[in-house]
Order: C-alpha cells, then sequence, then structure tokens
C-alpha cells in the first residue's frame, strides 16, 4: 500500500488500464485537473 501525502501525483497510462477492461457497469465519477502553468504555486 503507498501512504499518499499531499502533492503527490500519480500518472495512469490510460490505454493500459481502460482500454484492457471488461465493460463499465453501475455509477461512476470521473476528475480531472488540467494546467498550463509553468510554475505550480506552493501547497496552502
Amino acid at each position: 500500500m503507498i501512504s499518499w501525502e499531499r502533492g503527490d501525483v500519480v500518472l495512469i497510462d490510460n490505454y493500459a488500464v481502460q482500454h484492457a477492461r471488461e465493460p463499465w457497469t453501475g455509477d461512476r465519477k470521473l476528475l480531472a485537473s488540467l494546467w498550463d502553468d509553468a510554475e505550480v504555486p506552493p501547497a496552502a
């Protein structure tokens, strides 16, 4: 198990994770965050 800390980031290979799975059933929640700022502000 991984201990998450504030500021941790996960990158997921969509092809490996989504395209090789069984069809989706039930409710789902999609969360995404996109930005184009070259500088990341410090955590609050």
